[in-house]
């Protein structure tokens, strides 16, 4: 409130994102699930959306998965 004068901070206009995305989307997220990630790609630009991809995973796997191989298979190639 006291940054943005409202309760609700103001929308944050995805379409105009322009730096290249990446999605990792689990499918058990209860968090973040995979209709919201869908709904974002849709209000992403095309080129600016450089993966998406679901893995069988929760919220927190991401950090915690007992099998990390996602992680240097598929986002360390994007990093690099």
């Amino acid at each position: 409130m006291e940054h943005y004068g409202t309760l609700r901070p103001p929308t944050v206009p995805l379409d105009q994102i322009s730096v290249p995305t990446a999605l990792f989307v689990g499918t058990y997220d209860k968090l973040a699930t995979v209709a919201d990630n869908e709904w974002l790609v849709t209000q992403l630009k095309p080129e600016t959306l450089v993966w998406h991809e679901e893995y069988p995973l929760g919220h927190l796997s991401f950090a915690l998965a007992k099998d990390m191989s996602w992680f240097s298979d598929d986002v360390l190639p994007l990093v690099d």
